[in-house]
């Protein structure tokens, strides 16, 4: 019978705590060492800890937690987390590089016949030979951030534009730069959109947001005309 069965009162089953350990441990890429000495506990502790022998202290496993920037829950069950575990293809990431560095060279290829810039020119700008602007247009070598930048910026063009969105790098990017804005977020309306039961006024905001003007106009009168009477219903009452 597992710890969840006899303590059904319990949020977490310890059943797989160890694997999560040990699996967060390594994913993070840190020793056994290294991390005792963080937490300033003895190295077979934290072994015995990954093997199940001992459990730790709700204390031990929230630093455990932060060290290897793992969510809490994804300890207890790893398996229910394996986007956070997840280690890329080797096959599909080398074909996404070879995709990603023909699809920059394409879009500087258009940039410049849309600007109607010779290579001559651009090369002044960037500070480039002629002959190496053009193997970074041919996709034959890849393009230095540093030259990048410069070659975009001869061209007028936003770097943003080139950056990736659709595979799933970009929607990893994306979706960190999300975790950034929400933690910058003020407590008070971090806390409101963490609770379930605030989703449905998020909800109305985002159907608000694409109402005609005149429309929302209205219904921003309609809703002061409620807190007048409602106003005057309480000032009746008093």
């Amino acid at each position: 019978m597992t710890e969840s069965e006899t303590n059904p009162g319990l949020p977490y089953s310890t059943d797989k705590l160890a694997e999560g350990l040990r699996k967060s441990r390594e994913f993070r890429g840190i020793t056994v060492k290294d991390c005792s000495k963080l937490l300033g506990i003895p190295n077979n502790k934290l072994q015995n800890y990954e093997k199940g022998k001992y459990l730790p202290s709700l204390a031990e496993l929230e630093a455990l937690s932060y060290v290897y920037s793992v969510p809490l829950a994804a300890l207890f069950n790893p398996g229910e987390y394996p986007e956070i575990f997840k280690i890329p293809d080797a096959n599909q990431l080398q074909q996404l590089l070879q995709i990603r560095k023909r699809i920059i060279s394409t879009t500087l290829q258009i940039a410049f016949e849309r600007k109607g810039k010779s290579l001559q020119e651009i090369s002044k700008i960037a500070g480039l030979s002629v002959a190496k602007l053009k193997r970074f247009l041919d996709g034959e070598i890849e393009i230095p951030i540093n030259d990048l930048q410069r070659i975009t910026s001869g061209l007028d063009l936003d770097l943003n534009t080139l950056m990736d969105s659709e595979s799933q790098i970009g929607k990893w990017q994306d979706f960190q730069k999300k975790k950034i804005a929400f933690a910058k977020l003020p407590e008070t309306t971090r806390s409101f959109l963490t609770e379930k039961a605030n989703w449905p006024f998020v909800d109305v905001v985002e159907k608000m947001k694409k109402l005609d003007p005149n429309k929302l106009e209205s219904l921003a009168e309609s809703f002061r005309e409620l807190a007048e009477l409602s106003l005057i219903e309480r000032k009746a009452k008093d």
